[in-house]
């Protein structure tokens, strides 16, 4: 059984892989920040976590996974694979010129599991205060597309055109652990930062004299990331399973997780060189292969979630990155300045056993968000909806497909406004059958 429920969830992720390297060459963006740092960050809350404004240091979940605290993975008590996907609509605004920009890809992969099967405790009629849960996943960390264009008026009635374009992006392949013992959980995420950075730049002038100057920059990173967090549920009622009146069980989850600063490496090619149409090619740098470091920022998150068992989560969450210490040997840009967000959310389903109501056993999520972006003195706000609606598979538990929306503005002092939305789409497919040991009488 074990080995035909991986070939399903083997078989989808093989299906999913070609989609996404079509949608890397196929959707096109203009994010004109992206050009600083490692570009526009990605949110790695998963669907279910972003309709409730990324409540990520205090959420666990027995059929979600939260891949952004590890000690959460201890709460999974099914297989879960989810398959993410994202479009984001977003309308710029300098004062003089608007554009409106849609584009979408591939969000994440994702694979978590219990190593613990409940079908067998529940079958010995023994409850370990132990657990362990697992997960791997694949999620993009930063986004790089932006085509940008400067005319600067010179004498004698020419301009100088400066045109910068670039694209790539990084990705981030976690496998993460989690580990609890009664209401205490740890966990810890390692793995490996990888990705492109692209840009181009020419200078030309309205002169069929005049040279054009190109610039072009192919840099390729790696390094290791990792991460650790810990959870403790704090029990405010009785389990509603030993006879007690309590129709659902109540506590209150305190969370944390966070890093410190990790290095990395880089490969960049530069090619720096004069064209005309009449004339030679004048190359005035050309190297390969020069290798760079780099460094990645300390972070801490931290929130609390009051949640009702099958019924509610109520809670905050406040993340911290030191990006004024972010250096990047390769790539020379403004100094990015340190970022926080602060994000509150909750989450309702209005009876999880309704037989005669399908929308009641839907769960329903909202959240509001204050960001600090540490490019410029930017600054977003945001609000989110969403909600995880069940289904039953053949031979399987309950899955779910998971749909938010976000919708915000990204501001600043003289600088381009940005008002978005973003919708996210996930397929959350969950089964029982791992590690399951069958008896034969």
């Amino acid at each position: 059984m074990i080995k035909t429920t991986f070939s399903k969830y083997y078989l989808l992720l093989i299906l999913l892989l070609p989609l996404s390297l079509f949608s890397q060459e196929n959707v096109k963006n203009n994010s004109p920040y992206s050009r600083l740092g490692l570009g526009d960050l990605f949110n790695q809350n998963f669907t279910m976590l972003s309709g409730m404004g990324g409540l990520s240091a205090a959420f666990q979940d027995s059929r979600q996974s939260n891949i952004l605290n590890p000690a959460s993975l201890a709460s999974l008590r099914l297989t879960t694979f989810e398959a993410g996907l994202y479009a984001k609509y977003a309308s710029l605004d300098d004062g003089t010129n608007q554009a409106q920009i849609w584009s979408g890809n591939l969000a994440y992969l994702s694979l978590g599991f219990s190593t613990r099967n409940r079908l067998n405790a529940i079958l010995d009629r023994k409850q370990s205060p132990w657990a362990w849960g697992m997960n791997v996943s694949l999620v993009p960390f930063s986004t790089v597309d932006y085509g940008i264009e400067i005319q600067s008026p010179i004498r004698d009635s020419m301009t100088v055109y400066n045109n910068f374009s670039g694209s790539g992006g990084t990705y981030r392949f976690l496998w993460g652990n989690g580990v609890s013992y009664k209401d205490f959980s740890f966990g810890v995420n390692l793995g490996f930062i990888f990705g492109n950075l692209n840009s181009l730049q020419t200078t030309t002038i309205d002169d069929e004299q005049a040279y054009a100057l190109i610039d072009t920059r192919d840099i390729s990173i790696g390094g290791f990331v990792w991460n650790a967090g810990a959870q403790y549920s704090f029990q405010l009622s009785k389990d509603p399973t030993d006879g007690t009146t309590d129709n659902f069980k109540k506590s209150l989850v305190l969370g944390i997780y966070g890093n410190n600063s990790t290095g990395f490496n880089t490969t960049s090619d530069v090619l720096i060189y004069r064209a005309h149409v009449r004339n030679p090619t004048d190359t005035i740098q050309n190297t390969a292969g020069v290798e760079q470091s780099g460094t990645l920022p300390t972070s801490l998150s931290f929130g609390a979630i009051y949640q009702v068992q099958n019924r509610l989560r109520v809670g905050f969450n406040y993340d911290f990155t030191q990006w004024s210490d972010f250096t990047m040997e390769a790539k020379q840009d403004e100094t990015l300045r340190d970022g926080w967000r602060m994000a509150v959310g909750a989450a309702y389903t209005p009876d999880h056993i309704s037989y005669n109501n399908y929308f009641k056993r839907v769960n329903y999520q909202l959240g509001l968000l204050y960001e600090q972006d540490p490019r410029f003195d930017l600054q977003r706000t945001g609000i989110t909806i969403g909600g995880s609606f069940p289904i039953i598979l053949p031979r399987q538990t309950t899955s779910y497909i998971n749909f938010s929306v976000e919708g915000g503005k990204l501001t600043g002092t003289d600088t381009i406004d940005e008002l978005y939305a973003r919708m996210n789409l996930s397929f959350t497919l969950n089964d029982d059958s791992w590690f399951f040991k069958r008896k034969f009488n």
